[in-house]
């Protein structure tokens, strides 16, 4: 009913550190994850990824980044889940490893990643992609020959935090790089899931018509909503 102060809920995770049941932790990071959109670009939002940090280093010790043969479906699914919250909480050590391992994936060796890390691994290296990580991501996606490539290096490549290469997914966005489904999804999303929801808007209000061209019938009708849903402010 909403009467206890919010830093109760941090109280009650202390009680889960000990947890091994991997169903818990994704509730746990479920929850995180939605509190860190909730506060979204307030001082808040730090308290909730330094927490984050705090509660969820200690798991992906444990877990490490190898699968084994022991493991799991909860816990491959876990391990990724891990990576990519702690990738988007801004933990130093799952980023610089993240980004190593994409550049292995991106370079000329082609090293593969480990499939069930695939999705945190990109994911992390996508938010703090430089525009040597971006066009790779670019790269991978004009090459993805199934939906779950495209579901991957698309849904990665919108959650990038540099404002240039958001403004450069929008101008995109506008030409023929992308299916127009796929483009009108990014168009309206990027601005929400970079962090840059001001960056959308303002492209958004100024080429309207050019990005409702974009959309099916039925998406237009979710172009205004999914651009604004990265504000949380009363203005």
């Amino acid at each position: 009913s909403g009467r206890i102060e919010f830093a109760e809920y941090f109280r009650l995770l202390e009680a889960v550190q000990g947890e091994r049941e991997g169903a818990v932790w994704q509730q746990v990071i479920e929850n995180l994850g939605y509190l860190d959109e909730v506060f979204a670009g307030t001082a808040v939002q730090r308290s909730v990824r330094d927490y984050g940090r705090y509660l969820l280093q200690p798991v992906m010790r444990r877990l490490g980044w190898e699968a084994q043969s022991s493991d799991d479906a909860g816990t491959l699914r876990l391990r990724d889940a891990v990576i990519d919250t702690l990738g988007r909480f801004e933990d130093r050590e799952v980023t610089v490893r993240a980004r190593q391992m994409f550049a292995d994936y991106a370079g000329s060796r082609a090293v593969p990643i480990e499939p069930s890390i695939r999705n945190g691994v990109v994911r992390t290296a996508a938010r703090t992609a430089d525009t040597t990580t971006f066009e790779a991501l670019r790269r991978f996606l004009k090459q993805a020959d199934n939906q779950e490539d495209n579901y991957l290096f698309g849904g990665a490549m919108i959650c990038v935090r540099d404002p240039q290469l958001v403004l450069r997914i929008l101008e995109l966005g506008l030409t023929d790089e992308w299916p127009p489904g796929n483009a009108s999804g990014y168009l309206r999303n990027v601005g929400y899931y970079s962090g840059h929801p001001g960056l959308g808007k303002d492209f958004i209000l100024k080429n309207f018509e050019a990005v409702q061209a974009k959309a099916s019938r039925g998406g237009r009708s979710w172009t205004l909503p999914d651009t604004f849903a990265g504000f949380n402010d009363a203005k």
